[in-house]
């Protein structure tokens, strides 16, 4: 589990950093200080997730953490950041009992989208549209108002 906090400015990012060292919550003043708008409210959590998941210059400040420690402060990316690793956990597989009904929800909803997505290219390639009004009514090749070398459906 990892929190972090961003700032505009290393002198921010510093400020925060020495409040921790004196005692600060980390989860209260990213609520107070922090400008990342993703985890702000949430004090910073950015849940469990792999460490692969995170954008290259939090992985690399991650990797290094030990669980409790916060990270000196770091740019990436055009901002600041403090990291605190929470909890670091082990990777581990799911049994299957456990997860079937997540997958099952999943794979249907690709089956229904690729469905739907063939309908949709089928029923376009079948539609046929007339234009009523003259005025709206692009002229095709050869006809009186069109423009040389125009292209059109016949």
């Amino acid at each position: 589990r990892l929190r972090d906090m961003e700032f505009e400015s290393r002198e921010n990012a510093a400020n925060v950093l020495k409040a921790l060292k004196a005692g600060g919550e980390f989860a209260a003043l990213a609520k107070e200080f922090s400008t990342d708008p993703a985890t702000k409210d949430k004090g910073g959590d950015m849940g469990e997730m792999p460490v692969d998941a995170l954008q290259p210059h939090l992985k690399a400040v991650a990797d290094k953490l030990e669980p409790g420690k916060i990270s000196d402060v770091f740019e990436g990316m055009g901002a600041w950041y403090l990291l605190k690793l929470e909890k670091r956990t082990k990777a581990q597989q799911r049994p299957f009992d456990e997860c079937k009904e997540e997958i099952r929800t999943l794979l249907t909803r690709q089956g229904t989208q690729m469905a739907e997505g063939g309908l949709v290219e089928k029923l376009r390639e079948a539609a046929v549209i007339e234009i009523k009004d003259p005025k709206l009514d692009t002229p095709k090749p050869g006809q009186p108002g069109a423009k040389a070398g125009a292209k059109g459906k016949q």
